[in-house]
């Protein structure tokens, strides 16, 4: 009966070809890995901010979405019911959303009207949180960078509460 198995110069030969592919191709596994990490937080936060203009909107009253600390650390949602836009004792907490200490190197930073929070009233429009049940117009833009900070994507609040997003480059990274 003749016997079936590999040579030495066959899994020495399989075994280099196996090292040439993974040399070639880690690097561009890493990169989709950190593209998959960076959209992954993004769409996170952008659906935070939908939920909380959709709950203002059912529930006809202000809602607020603040940093806990930073946008890098996480979020909380809750019925802002003073307008403040800080959460005191009695105000219904809806989302709380921590964020692990290491984010893979993804940075998340707001222009200085989302900075200290996003906040919604009744009609769904976006307004500052200044302890009046309207507050003046707020539109601005949060951005969310991959860790080599070559792209990302910013999540751009309109005047009348709507969210989009759209992507960016080094350019806008790097700043």
């Amino acid at each position: 009966m003749p016997q079936r198995g590999l040579t030495l110069l066959e899994l020495l030969i399989t075994l280099v070809i196996l090292s040439l592919l993974l040399t070639i191709g880690l690097p561009g596994f890493q990169r989709q890995i950190e593209e998959t990490r960076t959209l992954t937080m993004t769409q996170t936060l952008q659906d935070a901010i939908q939920l909380a203009r959709q709950r203002a909107v059912s529930r006809n009253g202000r809602v607020t979405l603040r940093p806990l600390g930073d946008w890098e650390q996480g979020w909380e949602l809750f019925d802002d019911g003073n307008h403040n836009g800080v959460r005191d004792d009695g105000e219904h907490v809806v989302l709380t959303h921590q964020l692990p200490p290491d984010l893979g190197g993804v940075t998340i930073s707001g222009n200085q009207p989302m900075n200290r929070a996003i906040s919604y009233i009744g009609t769904g429009e976006s307004r500052h949180a200044s302890g009046t049940p309207l507050g003046g117009f707020q539109a601005g833009r949060l951005t969310i960078c991959s860790p080599d900070q070559s792209f990302g994507y910013e999540l751009v609040l309109a005047r009348m509460g709507r969210m989009r997003r759209q992507t960016v480059g080094p350019e806008v990274c790097t700043n």
